[in-house]
């Protein structure tokens, strides 16, 4: 199961999805979820970026058109992962993001890439957060 803002469409097969481009919707955020959380353990999940969507109706002074942010959040938050407590992204600018914070972490990610998101609860009295871009561990992300 999933929840989504309605500008973003999840294929028929619930295994990959993408946001509306048209018009003004090219601006905003699109975000999905799984329903189902974690309590204990360690878990993951990979997202591979299949295309670049055409947005060529964008202007050309915009910087990043094509720009994804993975990671994890607390149901209660919204889709917009890092733009609230309790809400962690990792996005294909480099930057690890929380309650609105940016940082740098890891590297750029495009097209074509796998990214894992490992989420562990086993370590200590912390949950720790890290993410792999095309299998290499890009190190612990504190938050």
């Amino acid at each position: 199961m999933y929840n989504c803002d309605l500008h973003f469409k999840v294929a028929r097969d619930r295994y990959s999805g993408y946001p509306l481009t048209i018009e003004g919707f090219a601006y905003l955020w699109a975000g999905a979820r799984a329903t189902y959380g974690a309590r204990q353990g360690r878990v993951c999940y990979e997202l591979k970026v299949n295309e670049e969507i055409p947005v060529k109706h964008l202007p050309p002074t915009e910087p990043d058109p094509h720009v994804v942010r993975v990671g994890w959040s607390l149901d209660s938050c919204s889709t917009q992962l890092g733009e609230e407590p309790f809400s962690y992204g990792y996005g294909g600018t480099a930057k690890k993001s929380t309650d609105c914070r940016f940082e740098s972490y890891g590297e750029p990610f495009a097209e074509n890439d796998v990214i894992a998101c490992l989420l562990d609860f086993e370590v200590g009295d912390t949950i720790k957060l890290s993410f792999l871009k095309n299998g290499r561990w890009l190190g612990r992300c504190p938050h």
